[in-house]
């Protein structure tokens, strides 16, 4: 079962294409500065921040920790230094290569929405023990 859940709105079960790409197309970063897209037992996209500059993030089951948090990219290059983001709760810290737009998050979700995984042309960053620290 799929759920979609925003900032600004209460989760819907069962949401429509539509109705996911309406809830990317209204983030904001003061007020509604996340979506989530998922398909049960903590497996998610998310994405969190402005139109023009986001991060995308997904959560899969696996051990050790019961889960892994990754950061979608398009592959860091050489010397790239942190930057960051802003959301409603505040920073989030990640490289200029994993900011994405509005129109890249739509193509991340639809592949989520339609298949339960990232499209394979994104890079993955494993950032699960930042998460549980």
């Amino acid at each position: 079962m799929q759920t979609l859940e925003t900032e600004a709105g209460a989760e819907i079960a069962e949401p429509t294409w539509p109705k996911v790409e309406e809830a990317i197309m209204a983030l904001h970063p003061r007020d509604n500065s996340f979506v989530i897209l998922g398909r049960g037992e903590g497996h998610y996209i998310q994405a969190a921040g402005a139109k023009l500059r986001l991060i995308i993030e997904v959560r899969r089951k696996k051990e050790p920790y019961g889960f892994e948090h990754l950061v979608l990219g398009r592959g860091r290059r050489a010397g790239e230094r942190l930057t960051s983001i802003n959301y409603s709760a505040g920073a989030i810290s990640l490289f200029p290569s994993e900011i994405f737009s509005i129109v890249e998050a739509k193509e991340a979700f639809r592949h989520f929405f339609d298949t339960g995984d990232v499209p394979p042309s994104f890079e993955l960053r494993d950032v699960t023990k930042e998460q549980i620290g």
